[in-house]
């Protein structure tokens, strides 16, 4: 009956926010695995530089891509934050360069 209720009620003309994905973690770590998944999936789309996900690891996984080349693009290489999360989010460290000299510029 909540179904019925809930799709005659009209859209909600207001952005909703980012709600995170159910990903299955398989055989990671439950408190880890959600981040390491994302962390595969950013270091594989920085390596391949074009991959097909099922949507919903897609979708969690663009803004921290997007989040990545946007500190490379207004710090630069020389910032220790942008260090930071480069060396986080990159399992592989020669795709760090590839973000610099490849990727960022586009």
């Amino acid at each position: 009956m909540a179904q019925r209720v809930a799709k005659s009620l009209p859209l909600i003309k207001a952005k909703i926010g980012h709600i995170p994905q159910k990903l299955k973690t398989g055989n990671v770590d439950l408190h880890y695995g959600r981040l390491e998944i994302l962390r595969r999936i950013v270091t594989r789309l920085v390596r391949e530089e074009r991959i097909e996900l099922p949507y919903n690891r897609a979708e969690e996984a663009r803004p921290y891509m997007e989040r990545l080349i946007q500190l490379g693009i207004h710090y630069g290489e020389n910032d220790s934050y942008t260090a930071e999360m480069m060396n986080f989010w990159l399992m592989e460290k020669d795709l760090e360069t590839k973000m610099y000299k490849v990727l960022i510029p586009r």
